[in-house]
């Protein structure tokens, strides 16, 4: 009898146990479904968009920082180019392109920059201009293109017009590693405009429409000097604004390889 009670109690024990364990998965099973609560979710996303906005802009700053190195990169190569130029032709800088209309000469080379890009205000001009001379020392036209370049159709960079229209030797030029010899200028008439007027006022007046042509990193700009050296300055650089500028001529070295106000 005892052994009867005994196995009737382990049977209703092992019940009891079955009936606990399925609770418990029921229990379970509904936590599983009911997932997040809306005030978990709301919780989840402005969480999400407090982090986007710190990150964000950072990830954008960083890219155009990366920008500007591939941009200021391409300055110095081109820079090189310049260099070996002057080595082949008796020290002498490359002209922007020929001072009479008469001289001038299209580019009908299709692998030459002067026939990739439009280089005078009229849409279908594509002259042969300080680019084309350089190019056989760089063998490359995307390294006339600006990574933040807002304009595709033109070169990015400008050429020093003063006293370059024919080409000036390394002997006239009074501080190389002062004068600005080519900088960023988005523009189709950038080979042969970039001066004090053309560059400078463009880049310190913000209200120009040219301002953002010339200030691609930053409000600033990518600049490649006479000497080879390459860096960016920004538009509010003392240098940019030196001297005086007259009739697109400025008396400051930085315009004018042989200006007479240093800064």
């Amino acid at each position: 009898l005892s052994l009867w009670w005994y196995n009737k109690v382990r049977l209703v024990i092992s019940y009891l146990g079955q009936v606990n364990s399925f609770q418990e998965n029921e229990m379970l099973k509904k936590k599983r479904l009911q997932g997040f609560t809306l005030i978990e979710l709301l919780v989840v996303i402005a969480i999400i968009a407090i982090l986007a906005s710190i990150l964000f802009p950072v990830f954008a700053r960083a890219r155009e920082n990366a920008r500007r190195a591939s941009c200021l990169s391409n300055l110095k190569q081109i820079g090189l180019g310049v260099m070996m130029y002057t080595q082949d032709y008796d020290e002498k800088y490359p002209f922007s392109y020929p001072a009479a209309s008469a001289d001038r000469a299209t580019q009908t080379d299709p692998s030459m920059p002067g026939y990739k890009f439009t280089t005078t205000l009229s849409t279908s001009a594509h002259w042969v201009t300080w680019m084309d001379r350089v190019y056989p020392y760089i063998k490359s036209t995307q390294l006339f293109v600006c990574p933040s370049a807002v304009n595709d159709v033109s070169p990015s960079y400008g050429y020093n017009r003063v006293n370059v229209y024919e080409g000036i030797s390394m002997s006239q030029v009074e501080e190389a590693s002062k004068t600005a010899l080519s900088m960023d200028m988005n523009v189709s008439y950038a080979p042969y405009t970039m001066n004090c007027g053309e560059g400078g006022v463009w880049l310190t007046d913000k209200t120009s429409s040219y301002h953002p042509y010339v200030t691609l990193h930053f409000d600033g700009a990518n600049f490649l000097f006479f000497d080879g050296h390459a860096k960016w300055l920004s538009s509010n650089n003392a240098a940019i604004q030196s001297g005086t500028c007259t009739s697109r001529v400025s008396t400051s070295i930085f315009w004018n390889p042989q200006g007479t106000v240093n800064y």
